[in-house]
């Protein structure tokens, strides 16, 4: 059985994951809703990713897919976890079961938020990661890399939607993927969100 962490309102990634899951024929599936917790918002400069779900609770939406749906969080039933959306997970679920997250950075290299952004300022790879969660940030056993590729064209809109449709397809491939890598995070701690000054950088930077 595939658990697949949301929040307990309409989440775009979480949507696109059972769309896909549903597309493969995975049909043992069950959304795991945690409590959507509404933290300061910060409004960047640049809305790179693709937001704006379907307004139809994740309840009724797992219905119509024909998908479980509980808002009791004890993972150790599943074979699988994935994150389709989460805030921080409490301590005392990890370790319940192997949980799975789409990073939208190279790993180690990009680590925490706005990874597409400080990848482009600080030269880094752009990419995807998949891994195995743990206690630090996004410092877990790594399933599979891969390049997104960037053309001379491209945006950091275009980038952004590149990235996030990896990270759909790379959710659910990791199902099946066997391959534990242990990650060497040399000098790269997590980022925070990119503030507004450095934006007009990172933006400088990629259309130069």
């Amino acid at each position: 059985m595939i658990g697949v962490i949301t929040y307990n309102v309409p989440h775009k990634k979480t949507q696109d994951v059972l769309f896909r899951l549903q597309a493969l024929g995975y049909d043992d599936v069950v959304c795991v809703a945690f409590p959507f917790i509404q933290r300061e918002k910060f409004t960047p400069l640049v809305q790179h990713r693709i937001t704006g779900p379907i307004d139809v609770h994740p309840s009724t939406l797992c219905m119509r897919l024909g998908y479980g749906y509980t808002e009791d969080v004890d993972l150790k039933r599943y074979d699988k976890v994935l994150i389709g959306g989460a805030n921080i997970l409490p301590k005392e679920v990890i370790g319940d079961s192997e949980i799975i997250n789409s990073h939208p950075g190279y790993l180690p290299f990009v680590r925490g938020l706005d990874s597409l952004k400080w990848a482009i300022l600080k030269g880094m790879p752009i990419g995807v990661t998949t891994h195995v969660i743990n206690e630090n940030i996004d410092g877990g056993l790594i399933i599979e890399r891969r390049f997104v590729d960037v053309g001379y064209f491209d945006t950091i809109h275009s980038l952004g939607q590149k990235t996030y449709a990896l990270e759909v397809e790379m959710l659910v491939d990791a199902i099946d993927n066997p391959n534990r890598t242990v990650p060497e995070f040399g000098n790269y701690p997590p980022n925070k969100r990119m503030p507004h000054r450095l934006e007009v950088e990172m933006l400088d930077k990629l259309n130069g």
